[in-house]
Order: C-alpha cells, then structure tokens, then sequence
C-alpha cells in the first residue's frame, strides 16, 4: 500500500500507483475499472483517446510504421518491449509546443496538453466514477487507505505520487487533517506532497500560481479562473527534472524541508 521511512523528526509515507489499484481491487471491481499501473497504463486509459499525432512521430522515431491507429501500434510494441510509455512521453514532453495546423485556436491547442486533459484527466475521471465512486465520493468506504492512514499521526508527511485523491479521502475518513504542501502544515496535521500533480491541484500557466481545491475529487470540471487541474499534472516519463516543472519543484523542496529526508530525490 505504501512505504514508510522514517526521518528524524518524522515519518514519510510514499504512496503510488499499487496503493490506488489496492483500494480499487478491494471494492471488487472489474479488472478494466481498476486504476492503471505502468505495464497497462496506455492501453487502460487510451481506449476513448488517441495521441496520433505525438504517437504516429514516436513510433516513426523507432523505425516502424504507426500504420493506421497509432494507438494500437503503440499498444503492440510496448508489449513486444520495442517502446516503453515513458519513453513516449519524453518524447511527447521534448515536442509539447507541437500544434497541428488548424488547431491554433483549440483550447488546448498543444498536442502535449491535449495529451495531459484527455489522455490523463479525463480517462481516470471516468474510471472512478464508473467505478471506485460510482455513487459516492467522499462516503465511498476506502478500507486499505483507511488502515494505512490510521497509523499514522499529526506531523508526519505523505509523499503521494499519483493523480487522484483516493489516499486523501481515506485519510480523511480516518479522522485526519490535510494540509497540502508548500502550505504550511499546522501541528494537528498531516502535511502531504503531491508533486506530480492531482486533481485536485489547480495551475495557472499565465502567471504560474497555482493552489489546492477542494472538492478532493472535482473530476474534469475547470475553473472560470484560468487554471486546469491537468496544468500541474507530470506524466510518467524518463530523464524528468523538476527543475523543469516549477511547480513540482515548489512542492518537492518544501517536502525536503518539511521531513529534513534527502532520500526523495531517489523516491520521486
């Protein structure tokens, strides 16, 4: 479900992807409604959407022939081992200016964040309110982020690396506050660090402000303000640097300085 490593003054608690695909596994629901984990993510969360573009290049980079559905090119070269989802996105993320003639006035206009709201957001919206929240959201029982959550205490800091917020609601079903870092925790709080982004995690690219929403869980819905809940997102990718993401870089050094751990370089 998680790691626990403790520092000096406090405990830090990674979460990933198992840990949301634990909870979705303990509800009991189909395998196709679980959240993706990295050996299936583009085929779980590409069914309705399809990069072609960024993809169609990729595979042409590879020396193969996207053909015509880029998407089940992808899909059968990654489980041949000829491509690797994160390789594509170093890809798609070297190339995120790309803007098909035409598009110029589409909003998103990027390829790369079309890639983000469509090929990200939207597919893991749809999974869990099909089903993890089918018909509830923050009364949705979330035993195993329930337990987890309950040993630990005020103080101690969760570095949680995925995009939705099942950890955050469990934790506040059992009995927790949150505090979302840079935020300055209070002494009663969890502080936790999401610094590959989350959907509940709203960034204004125009004036590079950014700040955390509640509801945990909006789903798709955007803000009259000019920030996205996709803005912030970090995909999956080699050779990232948060040097590059000013955001992730704000929230990881304050998580740094929060656990005094320099461990986190190597976890995230």
């Amino acid at each position: 479900m998680g790691a626990l490593i403790r520092a000096k003054h406090m405990r830090l608690l990674v979460v990933g992807a198992g840990a949301s695909y634990a909870e979705t596994e303990q509800a009991g629901l189909p395998e196709q409604l679980r959240t993706p984990l990295m050996t299936n993510f583009a085929e779980r969360m590409w069914r309705d959407y399809n990069p072609h573009y960024l993809l169609s290049a990729y595979i042409r980079v590879l020396g193969h022939d996207p053909g015509g559905d880029a998407r089940e090119a992808f899909i059968a070269l990654e489980k041949s081992g000829a491509a690797n989802v994160e390789r594509f996105f170093e890809y798609a993320y070297n190339h995120r200016d790309l803007v098909v003639p035409g598009h110029q006035h589409f909003q998103p206009s990027t390829e790369y964040e079309n890639l983000l709201l469509h090929g990200i957001l939207n597919p893991l919206v749809f999974l869990l309110v099909d089903g993890l929240f089918k018909h509830a959201v923050e009364t949705t029982p979330l035993p195993l982020t329930q337990t987890v959550a309950g040993r630990l205490e005020p103080g101690d800091t969760v570095l949680n690396l995925n995009y939705d917020t099942i950890f955050e609601i469990g934790a506040e079903q059992a009995g927790h506050e949150l505090v979302f870092l840079p935020n300055k925790p209070t002494k009663a709080s969890l502080a936790v660090s999401k610094p590959h982004g989350s959907m509940n995690l709203l960034v204004n690219m125009n004036n590079q402000s950014f700040y955390f929403a509640r509801p945990l869980f909006a789903g798709s819905i955007q803000p009259s303000d000019g920030a996205t809940n996709f803005a912030g997102f970090v995909p999956p990718r080699f050779n990232k640097q948060y040097s590059q993401h000013p955001v992730a870089h704000r929230i990881i050094e304050t998580t740094k300085g929060s656990s005094g751990n320099n461990r986190l370089a190597r976890l995230v």
